[in-house]
């Protein structure tokens, strides 16, 4: 067996190596020790960005009153002081920056469509109508709404969320919060859900939506390809037979 000496000797050039091996990597595909931080860094940015938002999703504020609101858990139980001492902040925070969501009476194909030039007179399509259907109603108070599906059109200009609900959803607010730049749309009222929580997308300017279940509403957080975009205009609600679409525009067009 080698010496003590030499056994760190050969450790140290082992490191050594590796150092010189990692050192050539980025060099010949980042081209530069700055740009690989900048890009890890990008990396790390990111993750934080949706741990947070996971985080608010799961921990969403109760606004009919002081009251924490936490996501029902099986056994009942509240958080401890500290945790209920953030949320207080947070219910404070939200109240003074959500605003109600326009509702918008316009066909959501010609909202989504080109901005510049006015869309085309679209031929007359050939509607089959059920024997007997009638207008979603109204959400009573204290009743139950379901999410039963949930679908997406992406575009570069905008991104179409479109819910399908067994009634019609009540008041809507939404806020955008900074640092990383996210946009968070809440349907009020008792909510259940038949679709999953997290969404990804590739190759649009939304990045991950995040949908969640809280005492007092349904959340869905839109995160942004572009972490530090600017906040955009309000979202724009398109209220349907089937449910409701959700329609946010690009804030870098």
């Amino acid at each position: 067996m080698l010496k003590i000496f030499y056994r760190k000797f050969y450790i140290l050039l082992f490191l050594i190596w590796l150092l010189a091996i990692a050192g050539i990597f980025i060099f010949s595909v980042w081209g530069d020790f700055g740009t690989f931080v900048n890009d890890f860094g990008k990396i790390i940015r990111t993750e934080k960005a949706e741990i947070r938002a996971e985080f608010m999703v799961k921990n969403g504020t109760d606004t009919a009153g002081n009251q924490t609101g936490m996501v029902r858990s099986t056994n009942g139980s509240g958080d401890h002081g500290i945790g209920n001492y953030v949320r207080r902040n947070v219910v404070h925070d939200v109240r003074v920056v959500e605003k109600d969501v326009r509702v918008v009476e316009k066909d959501v194909e010609a909202f989504l469509g080109d901005k510049k030039t006015a869309p085309a007179p679209l031929a007359p399509k050939k509607v089959i109508k059920p024997p007997v259907k009638k207008e979603i109603p109204l959400k009573p108070s204290g009743e139950v709404n379901v999410v039963n599906k949930i679908t997406f059109i992406p575009r570069d200009d905008s991104f179409l969320a479109r819910l399908e609900t067994a009634e019609k959803a009540g008041r809507i607010t939404h806020f955008w919060m900074a640092k990383p730049t996210r946009l968070v749309v809440d349907l009020r009222g008792e909510w259940k859900k038949d679709i999953r929580n997290v969404y990804r997308f590739k190759g649009n300017f939304i990045n991950k939506i995040i949908v969640g279940i809280h005492p007092d509403r349904l959340r869905l957080v839109f995160l942004f390809t572009e972490i530090d975009i600017a906040k955009g205009d309000s979202p724009a609600i398109a209220i349907t037979p089937e449910g409701l679409d959700i329609i946010v525009d690009n804030p870098a067009k």
